[in-house]
């Protein structure tokens, strides 16, 4: 499905919406969360960029229909969804609690 990026990661679509954006942003986070966390001993700090991690996937399934749009939208939402999981699942395996089955 579409033309792919770098490294599995698919073409960016013309335009991003904001929702996507705003997703994209807090996934980018992630590395630099985790490595202040570890670096002050703050586990509360994992605890509120995994709230605000959801808070934002929430936004971004509300207002772009993942399977909706064009091909490049269409992959991009895919990946963005898949890398959503895959962060989240890591926040929540750092903190010692189980990853939902679905949501």
């Amino acid at each position: 499905m579409g033309e792919s990026g770098v490294g599995g990661v698919p073409l960016f679509p013309a335009q991003l919406e904001a929702a996507e954006l705003a997703l994209l942003r807090q996934l980018s986070l992630w590395q630099d969360t985790l490595y202040t966390a570890s670096r002050e001993l703050t586990p509360n700090t994992i605890c509120n960029y995994a709230y605000s991690l959801a808070s934002l996937f929430s936004n971004f399934y509300s207002a772009c229909p993942i399977l909706k749009g064009g091909e490049a939208s269409i992959a991009f939402r895919l990946w963005l969804t898949r890398s959503f999981t895959d962060t989240l699942g890591e926040a929540l395996d750092v903190l010692g609690l189980p990853k939902p089955e679905r949501m």
